[in-house]
């Protein structure tokens, strides 16, 4: 055991057996004679936590205080007797400690949820707490929504772990689902817009999330179960969602936010993986070796090896259509370039819209309207 930790503990001890439970009170912020909840306890310590760790510039003995007095309202530790008493203060009752292990699953977590729902998107999950040599504090969060026919339904889910190492504590281990099943009723407004509140209500039904819904989504296949794991897929926003899934009147699915085009190389023989000079000339021979993939307001359309053929041969101002997007020196695997922002990107987009007829109403009518904007 390291010296910073030895020296840690014995501070710990030292401060715990002068702490009573109205120095504790007093540390974390509360007034005399309350009895906060362990919501309450935990919130106050973090804040405190926050304001006076030594990373920040904090006093460290004043972090040790802040988490003895923690420890002593949440009940893992007893307060030290009074001032002039030889036995603990009978004036207060600390909460007993939650009996070591708690476990829920996700299983028995679980609502009842009607049969009929099919599963449409997955918030990104967020994470709260911290994790250090001591003890973990994680909460992992996440709302899963889906069509129940008449009505949208939510769940949110919130997975909280909770565990403790340090010498003498009472191995208390948490490891539990918490899941709320969240309606509402299809209304007369957008999908977009109701999708959006039922997200924002599931999110607020979280008891130990601190972190914020970033307004992203991440669509899920058909036959998607809430068990299975969260999908990785490429995230979007719930408008965008709404319109590739046809939630909303085809008239507004001509008019896409932005464009971004992918174009992923990989390696062919003979080329030592370096990117080929001539663009079509490794097409004509190592034509499933490339992939060009646009990405309209997150729904994805890879091109045929047909269409890729011509844009393969389109000059754009003397230079192809590679060089042109991503630059001399591409990579095998280039990051997704945004044609909107590209100063000849509704030349190209016209183009494409133009000559590329294969493609399906939804691309084509997408290039048109980016290339008008």
């Amino acid at each position: 055991m390291n010296a910073k930790k030895v020296a840690y503990r014995h501070l710990y001890a030292r401060i715990k057996r002068a702490m009573s439970m109205e120095d504790a009170l007093d540390v974390l912020g509360f007034p005399p004679g309350s009895h906060p909840s362990s919501s309450e306890v935990n919130q106050a310590h973090r804040k405190l936590v926050f304001e006076n760790h030594p990373d920040r510039g904090g006093d460290p003995s004043k972090m040790v205080e802040i988490n003895v007095a923690k420890d002593i309202l949440s009940g893992s530790q007893r307060p030290s007797p009074p001032s002039g008493s030889s036995s603990p203060s009978t004036s207060y009752e600390p909460p007993p400690p939650p009996a070591p292990p708690l476990k829920i699953s996700f299983d028995e977590a679980m609502p009842p949820v009607p049969g009929n729902v099919k599963w449409l998107f997955v918030t990104p999950t967020a994470y709260s707490g911290y994790s250090g040599d001591e003890s973990e504090r994680q909460t992992a969060s996440k709302v899963i929504v889906g069509d129940a026919g008449d009505r949208w339904v939510a769940l949110a889910c919130e997975h909280r772990t909770e565990r403790d190492y340090y010498v003498g504590s009472p191995k208390r281990e948490i490891d539990t689902w918490k899941i709320d099943l969240v309606s509402s009723t299809k209304g007369n407004a957008p999908p977009q817009s109701e999708l959006y509140k039922l997200v924002l209500k599931a999110w607020k039904t979280f008891e130990n999330t601190t972190a914020k819904w970033g307004s992203k989504i991440i669509p899920v296949e058909d036959g998607y179960k809430p068990s299975s794991r969260s999908p990785s897929g490429r995230k979007t926003t719930i408008k965008n969602y709404a319109v590739n899934m046809g939630l909303v009147e085809e008239e507004e699915l001509t008019i896409p936010r932005k464009i971004t085009v992918e174009v992923e190389y990989r390696e062919w023989k003979g080329y030592e993986g370096k990117m080929p000079s001539d663009f079509v000339q490794a097409f004509k021979y190592r034509g499933e070796g490339q992939k060009i993939t646009l990405i309209i307001n997150g729904k994805e359309y890879r091109l045929s090896p047909d269409e890729m053929k011509r844009l393969a041969r389109i000059k754009i101002k003397g230079k192809d259509f590679v060089e042109r997007v991503f630059g001399r020196y591409a990579s095998h695997s280039e990051r997704p370039k945004n044609l909107t922002r590209n100063k000849d990107g509704k030349l190209i987009m016209g183009w494409m819209a133009e000559k590329l007829t294969g493609m399906p109403d939804w691309v084509r009518k997408s290039l048109e309207a980016a290339a008008k904007k």
